[in-house]
């Protein structure tokens, strides 16, 4: 589909002699993409084969580390190194802590399970640790936030995890929204008021827009309601020393050293992909790709290919010839930046086209000490904005050479964010610091530092992509589904059947699209045995409803069976149901009573009741 006239026809391919020609590009260079990459030279392609076109000059998508000067109140100015994005994930993304062990990076658990929490909602400002969130709560309020974990827990083992639209009551939770389950099931105002809050700060969006089925895949993600809340966590918050842009960093220098210096190209935007059609072939697009089609088309790109359009960072147009593609940037990116001829199906058009972001305005201020900690806090903070554009605040360490320096990550989320991002910065940094003066004292006034951070306009203010009613349940199927004839794959933490909305729902989707494609390229030799590096039990397909032709004839043939043994049982049944039935009118036509027939019921024992009666009529 295109915003602006009709699409330009690509040049036959004997005309591209010029055009670049690799095996699979990866478009989006954040975790999902550089993953992916990784995936597909660990399983034996070479160098040149691979490349990862990134829009940016910097890769991370939305784990983002930048450098900045800032000024400090004793006129010094020093560059402090600032984590932007997801600082720390909990222990349950299992995914996430091997690939940190992988890349040798050290694991260590944040300040915010070494102090207390400080939650300012409904009024009333409390103090309380992660594992013990219900201190300072009534008996009614503490009854109904475990009521509500407990109904959402019910929720979340009925609806199907990876497949949310196949659950018995899909269509009934994608047609409310999370708001309006939650008035009809919370009954304290406090309680309403801090889930609504939890969710701006963890979602930043509110639970209005958000469906009640994606709503609870998200929280099957997060662990359940009291992980999303910090209410009695039994997995601690982990962070990766030196900061999350670690683990990229590890990831960008090993798919650069196997994959060449070209393997990741910075400032590269793809604005159109395109299906080669080979002679005679068809042009419509489905929506899976079998083992044998793979195999008989895995020479050459002289069948089918994709053709990669776009401009770099110069401005100057470049096209590529890609056997496969991998999808790895947000759908709303994708939306909004990039076009497909033959348009990808209309289900997955109505994910892109109905996904959003929320918003998110970031403040970080500086401190020469901790002082927080002092009075036993972590600095970690959940506000319903009452009283100020501050929804969340993070603590922080920033190394700046010799000198250390303690941050207070202060995020405005949905709302409340964008109306302060309409306000001047000056104004915008008193209210960030009175907040901040509520929670932790004077001292907070005494800031050595204060960066305001910009919308991040490439990628979507928000921290994932979120589907409002009427979606999931009807569309939810293409997420991950494939197009253009099993030449363009998804990726992306919003393409994954685990951890959706998390950094281990990237990994996840990364793992499944590049084993796909590797299934594909590698050939008859993937029959036996798995990629190099791979584990069988990864090199599998995961999903029979995206697998092989194999796979869907042995479905096939197990339902054949069991309609074939259904219908022997109702034969079956049939059959003595005609025998009861029979004997019914036997009984009747002899005009035999109730007591008559106990009686000879009684005597004859197991055998056949109406023979011994008709045996005693003869007589």
């Amino acid at each position: 589909r295109r915003r602006c006239g009709a699409p330009r026809r690509l040049a036959p391919l004997s005309k591209m002699s010029a055009a670049e020609q690799i095996d699979v590009g990866i478009v989006g260079g954040g975790l999902s993409g550089l993953v992916a990459a990784r995936k597909l030279f660990a399983s034996g392609l070479a160098a040149g084969s691979v490349v990862v076109f990134e829009q940016q000059e910097t890769l991370g998508g939305r784990i983002r580390r930048e450098t900045v000067d800032v000024d400090l109140a004793s006129g010094e100015s020093v560059r402090v190194p600032l984590e932007v994005g997801c600082p720390s994930f909990h222990a349950r993304q299992d995914k996430l802590v091997a690939l940190a062990r992988e890349l040798h990076l050290d694991l260590v658990e944040t300040s915010e399970d070494q102090g207390r929490i400080v939650v300012d909602v409904g009024e009333r400002v409390r103090e309380c640790s992660a594992k013990a969130f219900h201190a300072g709560l009534d008996r009614a309020e503490a009854l109904d936030l475990r009521r509500a974990a407990a109904d959402i827990e019910a929720l979340c083992e009925v609806v199907e995890q990876g497949a949310p639209q196949l659950s018995p009551k899909a269509e009934y939770l994608d047609s409310i929204s999370a708001a309006e389950w939650m008035r009809q099931r919370l009954r304290t105002e406090y309680v309403k008021t801090l889930v609504e809050a939890a969710v701006q700060a963890a979602f930043a969006t509110t639970s209005a827009t958000i469906s009640m089925l994606h709503f609870v895949t998200l929280i099957q993600a997060h662990g359940g309601l009291e992980e999303l809340l910090h209410y009695g966590r039994t997995h601690p918050e982990q962070q990766i020393a030196g900061g999350m842009s670690e683990i990229i960093r590890g990831l960008a220098a090993e798919v650069a050293e196997v994959g060449g210096d070209k393997a990741i190209r910075f400032g590269h935007s793809v604005t159109r992909i395109e299906l080669l059609k080979s002679e005679g072939s068809a042009s419509q697009d489905v929506t899976h790709i079998s083992l044998a089609e793979g195999l008989a088309r895995k020479a050459g790109v002289s069948g089918r290919g994709v053709a990669i359009f776009g401009k770099d960072g110069r401005g100057q147009a470049f096209q590529v010839v890609a056997k496969y593609v991998i999808i790895a940037a947000s759908p709303t990116r994708v939306e909004r930046q990039m076009t497909f001829t033959p348009a990808v199906s209309a289900n997955r058009q109505e994910l892109m086209r109905r996904c959003f972001t929320g918003f998110v305005h970031v403040a970080i201020v500086l401190y020469e000490t901790a002082f927080w900690a002092e009075r036993g806090l972590s600095g970690g903070v959940l506000s319903d904005c009452a009283h100020g554009p501050v929804s969340s605040v993070r603590s922080q360490v920033c190394e700046t050479g010799e000198q250390k320096l303690h941050a207070l990550v202060c995020y405005m989320n949905a709302e409340h964010g964008r109306a302060s991002s309409m306000l001047d910065s000056s104004r915008r940094r008193r209210l960030v610091l009175e907040q901040l003066q509520k929670w932790f004292g004077e001292k907070a006034l005494d800031a050595v530092g204060y960066v305001d951070m910009s919308r991040d306009s490439y990628g979507g203010a928000g921290y994932v992509g979120l589907f409002p009613t009427g979606v999931l349940a009807e569309h939810g199927h293409a997420r991950s589904r494939p197009n253009m004839h099993g030449r363009l794959h998804w990726a992306g933490t919003e393409a994954s059947d685990v951890s959706q909305g998390l950094l281990d729902g990237a990994i996840h989707a990364a793992e499944a699209a590049a084993r796909r494609v590797a299934l594909v390229l590698e050939g008859s030799s993937i029959a036996h045995s798995a990629p190099r590096g791979w584990k069988k039990k990864d090199w599998k397909l995961e999903r029979p409803n995206e697998g092989t032709g194999t796979e869907k004839t042995r479905l096939r043939i197990v339902g054949l069976a069991g309609v074939l043994i259904g219908l022997l049982l109702s034969l079956y049944a049939a059959s003595i149901l005609y025998v009861e039935v029979t004997k019914a009118m036997r009984f009747k036509s002899m005009n035999i009573g109730d007591e008559e027939f106990l009686v000879a019921s009684q005597q004859c024992g197991s055998g056949d009741v109406y023979a011994e009666i008709a045996q005693r009529e003869a007589l």
